[in-house]
């Protein structure tokens, strides 16, 4: 995730699948958390530093261990959606609605599904 808030729809599906939510404000800080995390995917919300966003993509498609990213626009633009696809997005979502980022969150992790709130667990 990258500058600002994260999206209430993102955060609440994330934590759902017992995902660990990391803000950070540029690429750089964002790689150096991948190499100290290293998380089985990444979940990139896209909203105003749409330039970092796609540097951070470029970057992590560059690393020689592959990592699924989906990139998550917080409003849809074509140009938009093309320019993370051509950086290296595994998957592209549109906007933040829940019901499809559920959906690529379960393509993306099969072994687990969201984790109810007794369970606990923060994976990720």
């Amino acid at each position: 995730m990258m500058e600002g808030d994260v999206d209430p729809n993102l955060e609440r599906v994330a934590t759902s699948f017992g995902l660990s939510i990391l803000a950070v404000t540029n690429a750089d800080q964002a790689l150096r958390a991948l190499h100290s995390l290293r998380p089985g995917l990444i979940v990139l919300q896209v909203s105003r530093l749409v330039n970092e966003a796609l540097r951070f993509v470029r970057l992590v498609t560059a690393l020689p261990e592959r990592v699924p990213l989906v990139a998550v626009a917080t409003s849809h633009s074509e140009q938009l959606e093309r320019d993370i696809w051509q950086a290296g997005a595994t998957w592209d979502l549109p906007d933040t609605g829940p019901n499809l980022l559920d959906q690529v969150l379960r393509a993306a992790l099969p072994q687990r599904g969201p984790v109810r709130a007794d369970q606990g667990g923060a994976n990720g």
